[in-house]
């Protein structure tokens, strides 16, 4: 019947022949034409009634279409794996019940510091700050229902501690009928940073410019530090910014211009005698006061109302042209200053020092 059987098959029957039971789940059947067959097989032996051996019993089912899904589903399944284990993006896989983890990339392992076999003992809470993890909890619920998205800016904590950045793009699958959420994690933190940088640098050129112009426009003393100090709170993001300028007979900083939160220029901070609170230090000693720890400072008097107020940093400059001590200038920020924004401060500083007219009114 089968003319084309191999060897291997004739001493199967040969043995079966002899009283043997055997089976096949998938053999491979090669065909005259050089085609290949899958086979599922079994053979037994069958008996007369008097217990003769009577012949052989034969079940077989060729199988070819399914070994050949098979096979194609197997190397479907390998370049997802390798495209999963490949993907420069962090990616896991969470319950959409239980919230925890069920597959995790070599990336994302990467990028929150923990070993695969780690992920998968932590959920989604594991992963978030407790202050942002509301929010985190309530958008993976959305997701869950379906709402499609990238979930942006999002804080996502490492197993050090620290923090990154990412985009998240969240995917409702259902495997093995359960649902879950398949998670694409970017880490846009150098992103941000130069998308901030630029941004920095654009309001840093803005402010130059505009404290450029202040200078040069006719106009009271205190009209155009005035201008100044509000570049200062527009650019610069400040709480509120202040300039006094030297009385030398008395040896007292007098303040000109205040701009932001206070615009006043009487009160305990309209008259600083020279060595006398932070302004004070800054003019004798005609160094610079910067610090993003406002509360702790020694030198910031009232830590109560910084603490109410939010004040995290404060930068104080002195105002020396050729060697002559003529003021101070000074920010406070609801926000940690950068080094190039402490930068540009200091070279506003140098460019009210350098310009002669405007400290010729003094006289």
């Amino acid at each position: 019947v089968f003319p084309e059987i191999p060897e291997r098959w004739k001493a199967i029957h040969r043995r079966c022949l002899a009283g043997a039971v055997e089976q096949c789940a998938a053999d491979e059947f090669p065909r005259a034409d050089g085609s290949t067959d899958w086979v599922r097989w079994e053979i037994q032996p069958w008996h007369t009634g008097q217990g003769d051996l009577g012949g052989l019993i034969i079940f077989s089912e060729v199988i070819t279409e399914r070994k050949r899904a098979e096979a194609a589903l197997a190397e479907s399944q390998a370049t997802l794996s390798a495209i999963f284990d490949a993907a420069a993006d962090g990616i896991l896989l969470a319950d959409a019940g239980t919230k925890k983890f069920l597959a995790a990339n070599p990336s994302i392992c990467r990028m929150l510091g923990h070993r695969h076999e780690e992920l998968l003992q932590l959920g989604v809470a594991d992963i978030h700050l407790p202050q942002d993890l509301p929010a985190e909890l309530l958008a993976f619920e959305a997701k869950a229902r379906g709402e499609p998205g990238i979930v942006a800016d999002v804080p996502v904590k490492r197993k050090d501690g620290s923090v990154f950045l990412a985009d998240i793009n969240v995917t409702r699958v259902t495997l093995g009928g359960k649902t879950c959420l398949l998670g694409t994690f970017r880490d846009i933190t150098e992103r941000k940073r130069m998308e901030e940088a630029l941004t920095q640098r654009s309001r840093l050129a803005a402010l130059g410019a505009e404290v450029g112009v202040a200078l040069i426009q006719p106009g009271s003393l205190r009209e155009i530090l005035r201008h100044c100090a509000e570049a200062l709170v527009t650019h610069l993001d400040a709480a509120f910014a202040r300039i006094w300028t030297l009385n030398e007979v008395d040896n007292v900083l007098e303040l000109q211009a205040s701009a932001g939160m206070y615009v006043h220029l009487d009160g305990p901070h309209g008259r600083v005698p020279v060595g006398q609170l932070k302004i004070g230090l800054i003019a004798s000693e005609r160094k610079p006061h910067l610090t993003n720890t406002v509360v702790g400072d020694p030198r910031v008097n009232h830590q109560e109302w910084a603490q109410r107020e939010g004040m995290v940093a404060f930068a104080g400059y002195p105002l020396v042209v050729e060697d002559r001590l003529v003021g101070v200038i000074a920010m406070f920020a609801r926000h940690p200053l950068a080094e190039a924004t402490l930068a540009a401060l200091g070279s506003v500083a140098d460019g009210f020092a350098a310009l002669d007219r405007t400290w010729k009114r003094l006289d």
